[in-house]
């Protein structure tokens, strides 16, 4: 239970950053100017200067590599509601769990208190045998669901570093463009 804790802390860290980071990039994104704008200012320069064609394709490739941004970032946030979907659809699981499972200690030890008092009588050792043997199998079968979606969570975690760091590099490569656009802006 303490490693799940932990685990939210951490990523709710994480999510944190991915909204500044996020918020950084809409700052800049707002901060650039519109193409036509940019190709307006550029052609009010002298042509030995600025080229219109220049700036015009410079903007082009901006915009597209905008348009990559808004696409990673809007991936970045499907998979983000997806995330907090599992995580809170795990949580729920766990704790279901970890209730049957505590009902499931608690039968155990009930039905061995009975076992051993049967036992005792010599009535029926047999029945009792099976049925604890019956609370082994379903207390298994429980832990077996947790550790299976504690790999799905897993798997999740490593696509959202994933996502994480592609965008890192589409934020990479716009930084040089804004910069340089921003002295035609």
């Amino acid at each position: 239970m303490q490693d799940i804790t932990e685990l939210e802390r951490r990523i709710a860290a994480a999510f944190d950053r991915i909204d500044r980071g996020l918020e950084l990039a809409d700052r800049a994104r707002a901060s650039v100017a519109t193409p036509s704008s940019i190709t307006a200012a550029a052609k009010t320069v002298s042509a030995d200067i600025v080229s219109a064609d220049t700036v015009s394709a410079d903007m082009g490739q901006t915009a597209l590599l905008l348009r990559s941004l808004e696409s990673a970032t809007a991936s970045s946030a499907d998979w983000a509601k997806r995330y907090a979907t599992l995580e809170a659809q795990l949580a729920d699981v766990t704790l279901s769990m970890a209730g049957e499972i505590a009902k499931l200690t608690q039968a155990l030890a009930t039905s061995k208190s009975e076992a051993l008092a049967a036992m005792a009588s010599a009535d029926q050792p047999q029945q009792f045998g099976q049925e604890l043997q019956a609370l082994g199998v379903q207390l298994n079968e429980s832990r077996r669901q947790l550790v299976t979606q504690e790999t799905e969570l897993t798997q999740l975690r490593a696509q959202r570093a994933i996502e994480i760091e592609e965008l890192k590099l589409i934020v990479a490569a716009l930084t040089p463009l804004i910069e340089e656009a921003k002295p035609h802006a």
